[in-house]
């Protein structure tokens, strides 16, 4: 088939302009929310922090939810942290 042939006469160059702004407009309103998803997921902080021990005094097993527990800031107070385990 030649290009020539692929031609179509009843689409014209406005048709194509505004498939093109619609196509452009649509991506925008997505990547817009995907930032704004990103962000606010981002910024929330994981689950509830849980200091509890098993009784018998012995020290807690992992957690749980995939994160691991990293060194605080002095204070003997450790923060969660999430992980990547692959």
């Amino acid at each position: 088939m030649k290009t020539v042939d692929g031609v179509s006469p009843s689409v014209t160059a406005t048709d194509i302009w505004i498939s093109l702004v619609v196509f452009v407009l649509i991506y925008l309103v997505l990547g817009a929310a995907d930032v704004y998803l990103m962000i606010r997921y981002g910024r929330k902080q994981l689950g509830g922090d849980s200091d509890e021990r098993p009784e018998g005094g012995g020290a807690a097993g992992p957690p749980d939810d995939g994160s691991v527990e990293g060194h605080g800031s002095g204070s003997g107070r450790t923060e969660r942290v999430p992980a990547l385990i692959y």
